[in-house]
């Protein structure tokens, strides 16, 4: 829940996997009027142009249930630029990131903040184009960001992944009593790990190895018939690798003026493909889910399940894994388990504390097994607990300190593996 953004204050802020591949981004009022109103003359592509600094210094720590450590500091973030429409049909926009290490023994590498060997490193990470078709409808090209079930950001580190593209993407909005209908479809040639500079092909990300060279189909659509309904189906073909396909469906329901509901289902198909460059024998696997979430004067209270087959782990090579399920250190998502959540979250502006919210997960699975062998594996548990502070005004507007922990339990070991999590963001529009 919430793995890139601070709690909401109600169900309706519990985003599902579709809806976050559809959101518009809202625009921030620049932190220099003054320079913004000095291009007002200028044509729209200059006039309406962004540009953002994303600093970012993050603290990792990680105590294995084998002993070993993950450990990590660093600093870095981004800086992107976004023009405004040239003759209201094509725009142009990129980002840069970087991560510099500040701490990072070799022995305890693996925390993904820097590149292998705790290096620093940096990228252009977009550097894309957008064409307007018609109002509501665009094709974007290159290096760009996707949100998708399973091919998305994964926002989790120092920088996101990030991936080149090419796909048309749009909406048709409701009128009268139509739903509204979005969709997506395109070709992604490639993707850049969160923690890496270099560009490699979707096979490659899937496992396939150096010289495959496939990138991965997408095809998907959400329908909306009211503000309270949805469902959508997503598909992820990378040819003689990987076929994913994602199905959710969503219901929500105000019972009085504090109290709403939220029912949410969701299903994955995995299987492999064609030549199977990916293991070498054919393969497939599905996993299923529910979450029941209540909110009630900003606290909101969630309930999910999940049950993986027992053919083969559920893999997301291309992003955040999007269960309901999915946690700080384990997604929730091996052979043949059967898992369940419970969680809380507050957010405290309801009693003067604007900016400030919480929440915490309690996970639990068992009948995990090697598919490879069909041997039963250890049962485990998981809690996570969240802070989010988030200036809601003044100079330092956005301004935003997170403070997270992880302990994660299997039966037969007496200790737990720990985790935390120290990050800084700050998002200043300049223009």
């Amino acid at each position: 829940m919430t793995a890139d953004a601070p709690a909401p204050d109600s169900v309706s802020g519990l985003n599902t996997p579709m809806e976050s591949a559809f959101e518009i981004e809202a625009r921030k009022p620049p932190r220099f009027p003054r320079l913004k109103r000095q291009l007002q003359n200028l044509p729209p592509f200059f006039s309406d142009a962004k540009l953002l600094f994303r600093p970012r210094n993050y603290y990792f720590y990680r105590d294995n249930l084998d002993n070993s450590k993950n450990q990590a500091w660093a600093m870095g973030g981004s800086v992107a630029f976004e023009s405004g429409w040239f003759m209201d049909r094509v725009k142009l926009g990129g980002e840069f990131f970087t991560s510099q290490k500040l701490y990072g023994p070799l022995d305890r590498d693996g925390t993904g903040l820097l590149e292998t060997g705790q290096r620093h490193y940096n990228v252009l990470g977009q550097a894309y184009g957008i064409l307007k078709i018609a109002e509501h409808h665009k094709v974007s090209l290159f290096r760009q960001e996707y949100d998708l079930p399973y091919v998305n950001k994964n926002d989790s580190r120092m920088t996101p992944n990030t991936f080149e593209g090419y796909s048309v993407q749009g909406r048709f909005d409701r009128k009268g009593k139509r739903p509204q209908i979005e969709y997506i479809a395109g070709y992604i040639a490639k993707m850049k790990p969160r923690n890496s500079d270099a560009f490699i092909s979707m096979a490659e990300a899937a496992g396939a190895g150096d010289d495959v060279d496939r990138g991965t189909i997408v095809s998907g659509f959400r329908v909306a018939p009211t503000d309270k309904i949805a469902f959508g189906a997503v598909n992820f073909l990378t040819p003689d690798a990987l076929n994913i396909l994602y199905v959710e469906g969503s219901y929500e329901r105000d019972v009085t003026k504090n109290l709403s509901l939220r029912l949410k289902g969701q299903f994955t198909d995995q299987r492999s493909v064609g030549s199977d460059l990916l293991t070498g024998s054919s393969f497939d696997t599905h996993v299923g889910g529910a979450e029941l979430a209540a909110s009630y004067r900003s606290g909101v209270l969630r309930a999910a399940f999940s049950v993986t087959s027992d053919e083969a782990d559920i893999t997301s090579p291309f992003g955040t894994y999007p269960g309901y399920l999915a946690l700080m250190q384990s997604d929730l998502n091996s052979a043949g388990e059967t898992a369940w959540l419970l969680g809380l979250s507050y957010d405290f502006k309801r009693i003067g504390l604007d900016g400030l919210s919480a929440f915490a997960n309690f996970a639990s699975r068992t009948n995990l097994i090697d598919p490879s062998t069909g041997a039963s594996l250890p049962d485990e548990g998981e809690i996570d607990v969240t802070v989010d502070y988030k200036l809601p005004d003044g100079r330092f507007k956005g301004f935003w300190v997170r403070l997270r922990g992880a302990y994660l339990d299997e039966s037969g070991i007496d200790d737990w593996s720990r985790e935390y999590r120290i990050i800084l963001n700050y998002e200043i529009p300049l223009l």
